[in-house]
């Protein structure tokens, strides 16, 4: 009699995950997409209301798919699949957004639906081009009735359509159903199974816009969550997966990424009873954001140099060994755009020469070089370009217009614009042995001439050659005359004595 009772408990035993999944099921399957996209594939589950699937994996056996679900079975018993964002089906919310790998192919695929254990719980047969429903053409989606599958009108979060065009589930897929009783086991639940109240309180979570961001720049990510009356939940708990292996928690989070790449970040939002996911992108593109101008004692400029908006918060400029300015949260420099500081905004002054540099979060280099100012007029600046700095017309927020004449000199330090000789009006470089040398400590006793290259009529000829080589010139003129008149007046005495 015990045995017989401790056999009939082991059976009771071995039968209960079939009770407590075996009405869990693939529902419908939207393998060719949608009108809009072919990419727009969607998956809907159906089972018990509250049905906790956290853990619970939905594969392809060729491995090319595999999500891995959180969040429980909801309103009307669905729990519905989007594939990459949660625009897949419009006014119809997901209650998972994930990535399907490589996709559901048109040539058929074999779904398989796992518990948090790894058990088989459900498995459809779409192999040979999908037999068993479907229609690319006309986007009509695979539906299971409770006499097989049918080929109907998409009914996402709603009752199969029961009228739609037949088809029978392959042999194969027959044979491998498991028998009756078994913990693997599966039931085609008539819609009448799925007619539970409504609930309550739907939770619907938004990660933001897709992004695009620099290389090592800070990424604010920020997320909320609301039921379906649209009132916000403060409770709820955001888990964020960035997509490069890193995660973080909170309703507001930052991260950097380190290499260019497309990145598809979700964010897992949940309360006491409720979860449900979203996803964006970001584009994370190489980080060209540079110096484009400098005008020493003013400000300096930066150009995106880049067919995108760019994030550029958390980036540092800094010059030589001053505290570097960081740009703040919800900072953005627009495409092929321009930005000007100046130095109130920075926070110090911009010598005439030194290190300029761009720095990522963390205070690391990613742009250095060093300038040196010319000989400035006051609507004159120096650019950066290919060739290395030049002098440029000054153009604040707009594109730089080269002067055609290179950098003079480093600007002694502590000179002003108004205390140095204007620069010559020759397009000329400056040669080196004409270059000013005034230091800090000089300055004063030197006179403003000491640096100048003086005209040609000021120089002391250096021989008769070289005399004679001035002519003409207005002083080689006026010698050439005195010379001829004083042999006139030798000439002259002579002529006297020799008559006389």
């Amino acid at each position: 009699m015990d045995k017989r009772r401790i056999c009939i408990a082991l059976l009771i035993f071995a039968a209960l995950p079939a009770t407590v999944y075996g009405s869990v099921v693939v529902n419908e399957i939207a393998w060719m997409g949608t009108v809009n996209s072919a990419q727009d594939e969607w998956i809907e589950i159906a089972g018990p209301l509250g049905t906790n699937l956290d853990g619970w994996k939905l594969s392809t056996a060729d491995g090319g798919t595999n999500i891995m679900l959180s969040g429980t079975v909801g309103s009307g018993g669905y729990f519905l699949i989007e594939r990459t964002d949660d625009t897949t089906i419009p006014d119809v919310g997901a209650d998972l957004v994930a990535v399907f790998g490589s996709g559901l192919g048109n040539t058929g695929e074999i779904l398989i639906l796992q518990d948090d254990q790894g058990n088989e719980i459900d498995r459809v047969d779409g192999s040979s081009n999908w037999a068993i429903g479907g229609n690319n053409t006309t986007k009509e989606t695979l539906q299971r009735t409770s006499s097989g599958w049918t080929t109907a009108t998409a009914t996402p979060r709603a009752e199969n359509n029961a009228g739609g065009a037949a088809a029978q589930e392959s042999d194969n897929n027959k044979n491998n159903a498991p028998a009756s009783g078994d913990s693997n086991a599966t039931t085609d639940l008539p819609s009448s199974a799925y007619s539970a109240p409504m609930i309550e309180q739907k939770l619907r979570v938004y990660a933001g816009k897709d992004q695009t961001a620099l290389v090592g720049a800070l990424v604010t990510f920020e997320g909320y969550a609301e039921d379906k009356e649209g009132n916000l939940l403060p409770g709820a708990r955001f888990l964020w997966n960035f997509g490069d292996g890193a995660v973080g928690e909170g309703k507001k989070v930052l991260h950097t990424y380190y290499y260019p790449g497309s990145y598809q970040v979700f964010l897992d939002a949940s309360t006491a009873l409720y979860s449900t996911t979203a996803a964006l992108k970001v584009a994370v593109i190489p980080n060209l954001l540079g110096i484009s101008e400098i005008k020493p004692g003013a400000w300096l400029e930066l150009v995106n140099d880049t067919p995108r908006t760019v994030d550029i918060s958390g980036l540092g400029v800094r010059i030589n060994n001053e505290k570097a300015f960081y740009f703040p949260q919800n900072s953005f420099l627009g495409m092929q755009s321009y930005l000007v500081l100046n130095e109130e905004r920075l926070g110090f002054t911009i010598p005439y020469t030194g290190t300029f540099q761009l720095l990522y979060p963390n205070g690391s280099v990613f742009v250095s070089t060093q300038y040196s100012s010319a000989i400035l007029a006051d609507n004159e600046s120096v650019a950066l370009t290919h060739d290395g700095w030049q002098k440029s017309v000054a153009t604040p927020g707009e594109q730089n217009k080269l002067i055609n004449r290179s950098i003079d000199a480093p600007q002694p330090k502590g000179i002003t614009p108004s205390q140095v000789p204007p620069p010559p009006t020759s397009d000329d470089t400056i040669s080196e042995d004409v270059r000013p040398n005034h230091t800090e400590e000089n300055l004063d006793e030197q006179s403003p001439q000491t640096s100048q290259v003086l005209p040609t009529s000021q120089q002391k000829p250096a021989s008769v050659f070289d005399s004679l080589r001035s002519i003409g010139s207005g002083s080689g003129l006026l010698f050439l005359g005195l010379a001829v008149a004083i042999l006139a007046s030798i000439a002259s005495l002579v002529l006297y004595r020799f008559f006389i």
